[in-house]
């Protein structure tokens, strides 16, 4: 687990949490970070990462980003019928090395850039 802090004028101080995953993980809130990173290792095989529950945690932040270069994907789950942008479908990071931020607006969850 790594912290880190950033700040700036008037904006209370950031930290974050990190996590290596390499098998099918639900994720949990840890209400003690403003965003959590979690780097997906599908090096063995394909993943599922399942997110949390939107609900009750409106801006709570997800990066996760995929470090394996081998052809397995790394699925992002969602609990039951919450949806990304609208859409009731999970996100698949099928590219080596490629991310995602995803944030919660308390009842789903909103992509915020895919790289």
């Amino acid at each position: 687990m790594s912290d880190i802090f950033f700040s700036s004028a008037g904006v209370r101080p950031y930290t974050y949490k990190t996590s290596t995953l390499s098998t099918t993980t639900s994720i949990t809130n840890n209400g003690q970070y403003v965003f959590d990173v979690v780097l997906a290792d599908a090096t063995s095989g394909a993943i599922t990462i399942t997110l949390p529950t939107a609900a009750s945690m409106s801006g709570k932040i997800f990066f996760i980003k995929r470090i394996s270069s081998a052809a397995n994907a790394v699925t992002i789950g969602r609990t039951s019928s919450q949806t990304v942008d609208g859409v009731n479908a999970d996100v698949t990071l099928a590219t080596n090395y490629q991310s995602l931020w995803i944030m919660s607006d308390g009842s789903n969850w909103l992509k915020l850039s895919t790289v």
